[in-house]
């Protein structure tokens, strides 16, 4: 059997992060959520995450601010999402 990977969700909506979860049910992953960056922040510091997957806008800490301070030694794939209508924020993300 293969090993099942870490996978972490931040969003500030929790309907949001039931979907991603949701949507990544069928494949071989344990989930982590979070509903702040800080939170996720967190998270990073007790464990290691084979993909993140991140909104961009959320109260607080938004979602560039989170890549700015992720550790040197944590650069897991992160997929970016938001349904900000902003395109300039968007593409400052790329």
């Amino acid at each position: 059997m293969a090993s099942s990977s870490h996978r972490l969700a931040i969003d500030d909506d929790q309907l949001i992060l039931n979907l991603v979860v949701r949507a990544l049910g069928g494949l071989d992953y344990q989930p982590s959520t979070a509903t702040t960056a800080e939170i996720g922040l967190e998270l990073l510091e007790q464990n290691t995450f084979d993909l993140i997957i991140l909104d961009l806008v959320m109260p607080g800490m938004g979602g560039m601010h989170f890549l700015d301070r992720l550790p040197p030694d944590s650069e897991p794939p992160i997929i970016v999402m938001s349904g900000d209508s902003d395109i300039s924020r968007k593409l400052e993300t790329i």
